[in-house]
């Protein structure tokens, strides 16, 4: 949040409210990937949800310098073509 602001303030005079949006959208992520290990029965909801805002951190918070949005993206792909294991029983 700091890098975003200081790099948008000096541009655009609004770093700030980009950098709470940033904090905003990584708490959804975040919540996102709890509700996904709480319910893996809607995996692809949750992916979708956790994908969408890991590629909107680019607007708030630098994609999460970079590593935020890398994670987010992997994490949310993988949860979205995640299969439920069979149990043979």
């Amino acid at each position: 949040m700091a890098i975003s602001t200081l790099m948008t303030m000096f541009a655009l005079g609004i770093g700030g409210i980009y950098g709470v949006l940033g904090i905003i959208w990584g708490i959804i992520i975040i919540v996102g990937t709890m509700r996904l290990k709480s319910n893996p029965n809607n995996h692809v909801s949750w992916g979708v949800i956790i994908l969408v805002f890991s590629i909107i951190s680019w607007f708030g918070a630098a994609g999460g310098l970079f590593i935020g949005f890398i994670l987010g993206l992997v994490g949310g792909i993988l949860a979205i073509t995640w299969h439920p294991p069979m149990y043979h029983v």
